[in-house]
């Protein structure tokens, strides 16, 4: 009789474990949510710039296109803290020595030694930026790409578009509510999905060698450098449950 008894408690406490989890589950079945993605967006004027440049110098003596590196360099530099860039804003990302040929006359032709560097300029007064562009460009052996802009509180942007993505979906979220004759929220998830981009809103120069020739003629000219406005946007996803 004590091993009845044991067994039907025992199937007595199963059932009621599997009564109150389907009980759980109902509850969990009859609570509303909405889920919403918003994105938020903010915008600055860029207050810094990066350019990158390349020296290069070649001959067919590979010892006077190294010391032609060298000397032209050392005057870059010059040059460059001369507009007020910082020694720490000036970062060399690569130094390479290598044959160069041509294709002339229906064959390929050694040209010589090419000893070239590369620099990341970081530019933090802008107004020194068109000047500086226009110096750099009346050296024969430099060519500048990579022109971008940034800020120097990039992570304050890019919270601040976090914060209008959350006020976005909030705003959007008390619309839905009244046309659901509905009148409290709470939110029980939130999170981002989309990595942060940033948006600049430019201008970027690419000319021909012989175009700079004329264009750059006149020592007080310099080539119009637009900033624009740059745009921080981040994106959210929002849970909702509605009350």
């Amino acid at each position: 009789m004590k091993r009845i008894v044991v067994v039907l408690s025992v199937c007595g406490l199963l059932a009621f474990q599997a009564c109150e989890s389907s009980n759980q589950t109902a509850e969990r079945g009859r609570l509303k949510t909405m889920l919403i993605k918003s994105s938020g967006e903010v915008s600055v004027i860029p207050n810094e710039a990066r350019i990158a440049i390349q020296l290069e110098c070649i001959d067919k003596n590979i010892k006077t296109s190294k010391d032609c590196l060298i000397e032209k360099s050392e005057s870059l530099n010059t040059t460059i803290l001369d507009f007020g860039v910082k020694p720490d804003d000036i970062l060399t990302t690569s130094i390479n020595q290598s044959k160069e040929y041509r294709w002339i006359n229906n064959s390929t032709v050694f040209v010589g030694y090419k000893s070239s560097i590369t620099t990341q300029l970081t530019i933090r007064e802008l107004e020194s930026l068109e000047d500086l562009y226009t110096n750099l460009l009346l050296n024969k052996n430099i060519s500048i790409g990579n022109l971008s802009y940034s800020h120097s509180k990039i992570d304050s942007l890019n919270n601040a578009a976090y914060l209008k993505a959350l006020e976005n979906a909030n705003n959007l979220a008390d619309q839905l509510l009244s046309k659901m004759k509905e009148t409290e929220k709470e939110i029980i998830r939130i999170g981002n999905i989309d990595l942060p981009s940033v948006r600049n809103d430019y201008e970027t120069l690419y000319e021909s060698d012989a175009e700079y020739e004329v264009n750059l003629k006149a020592d007080k000219r310099s080539v119009n450098i637009n900033s624009g406005i740059m745009y921080a946007n981040q994106t959210l996803i929002v849970e909702y449950s509605i009350k």
